[in-house]
């Protein structure tokens, strides 16, 4: 029993210490947080005093900005309007000079200009008499070739119209001396029909046309046919056979087997005639 009660005893004891040290502890923590809290306040007050000087520092600072700044744009804009002023000054300056300068070029352009245009002017001239020169002896040349050229067709022309009326007249005087020549067959007397048909012949020299030459030694050969057949008939004068012999003579080269055959026809018949 004492035993318990001892224990209880010395149980209770413990926990009394034990919460006397508790106790004391939390005392000291106390006592300690409110001396922390007395330096904490007495360090926010230095630092306040220390914010205010801070504060008015920055204050006065920020009023040497300000009139520093103040000063700074007074001189920036009296440097702005210096140096406008200067510019202004150089601009016109240079303006003015640039004007000269523009005025001396734009003289000596105009002058350049009007030397060239001149030149050109020359140039042109020169080449456009040149180009006159020619064109009037190109044109002196065209009339007179075409007045040729017109000449030599009015000639070709007139030649036509001559050589048409010549063949007119040609073959009015070959069909007269055909119709003389037809007369004296159909009466029989074929000597005078000889000599019709050797005018006939001399007739178609005159009309150059194979046609006249082809009718013409045609109606020889058959006459001379004629003759040598009917011997009754009177003889050819030697005269016209002479004659006949000359005119064949005349005949172009390409008749020249007609001619043969008239010209042994013909001497056959003279030798006949001598004969008889």
């Amino acid at each position: 029993m004492r035993y318990r009660q001892l224990l209880v005893f010395v149980v209770c004891l413990g926990v009394l210490l034990f919460a006397s040290s508790v106790w004391a502890e939390a005392v000291d923590e106390k006592v300690e947080q409110k001396s922390r809290i007395e330096q904490l306040k007495q360090q926010n007050m230095l630092l306040q005093e220390r914010i205010d000087v801070v504060r008015e520092h920055q204050g006065r600072v920020l009023s040497t900005v300000q009139w520093a700044l103040s000063i700074l744009a007074i001189v920036a804009v009296l440097l702005l309007g210096y140096n406008w002023f200067s510019n202004k000054k150089i601009y016109e300056r240079d303006k003015a000079a640039m004007n000269e300068e523009m005025e001396r070029h734009k003289e000596q352009v105009d002058q350049r200009v009007k030397t060239h245009f001149e030149g050109e002017a020359n140039r042109l001239n020169k080449e456009v008499s040149e180009v006159e020169q020619r064109l009037n002896g190109a044109v002196k040349q065209k009339v007179d070739e075409t007045i040729a050229d017109s000449i030599k067709k009015l000639e070709a022309k007139i030649s036509r119209v001559e050589q048409n009326s010549n063949l007119r007249l040609v073959d009015v005087e070959f069909t007269l001396e055909w119709t003389d020549h037809e007369r004296w067959v159909e009466k029989d007397v074929m000597a005078n029909a000889l000599t019709s048909a050797t005018r006939m012949l001399e007739i178609s020299f005159k009309a150059n046309h194979d046609w006249y030459l082809d009718q013409a030694l045609d109606v020889l050969e058959k006459d001379i046919d004629t003759l040598a057949e009917q011997k009754r008939n009177q003889p050819p004068e030697s005269t016209d056979v002479s004659n006949l012999s000359v005119q064949l003579e005349k005949v172009p080269a390409e008749k020249r087997i007609v001619v043969d055959s008239i010209k042994e026809k013909l001497s056959r018949l003279r030798a006949g005639q001598k004969g008889s």
